[in-house]
């Protein structure tokens, strides 16, 4: 099974999500962590899976964050 891992950077990003999430719902902050977890495994092991799109243009903002830029929904969480 193919891994993953994550930058300083985005493993930042994700307990700042989980903290904000975490001031209303831990439940709803620990579902949607996993959910992150699993779409992460996911990719690594199908690296080509997704949709491709643009970036929405932005004032002041770069028109495209790159030519590889795809995306992968989560699942709906529930919310309590």
């Amino acid at each position: 099974m193919k891994k993953f891992r994550l930058s300083a950077e985005a493993a930042g990003d994700l307990t700042e999500i989980f903290d904000y999430i975490a001031e209303d719902s831990i439940a709803a902050a620990q579902r949607v962590r996993a959910g992150i977890h699993d779409q992460l495994k996911k990719l690594a092991q199908t690296p080509g899976m997704g949709h491709r799109r643009r970036a929405p243009r932005k004032a002041g903002r770069a028109e495209d964050s790159g030519p590889a830029l795809k995306s992968a929904p989560l699942e709906a969480q529930r919310s309590g």
